[in-house]
């Protein structure tokens, strides 16, 4: 049996749910970007590890400030 919770989704769970149905949609794609600009992971990806999107802009920024 389903319960009807009575609270609206918080944002965080917003984006996990999107991640869940727009990724069900692209299982080829390991990171989802929502609406919010947050990246979430697919949890239908089925592949090698992929590292976070935002992951190697921080590693190159490093590399030319050092």
């Amino acid at each position: 049996m389903l319960h009807e919770e009575d609270r609206l989704a918080t944002p965080q769970e917003a984006c996990r749910e999107y991640a869940y149905n727009y990724g069900s949609t692209r299982p080829d794609r390991a990171w989802v970007l929502t609406d919010f600009d947050t990246w979430e992971c697919n949890p239908h990806y089925q592949g090698p590890p992929v590292p976070h999107p935002e992951d190697e802009i921080y590693q190159s920024n490093d590399k030319k400030n050092s």
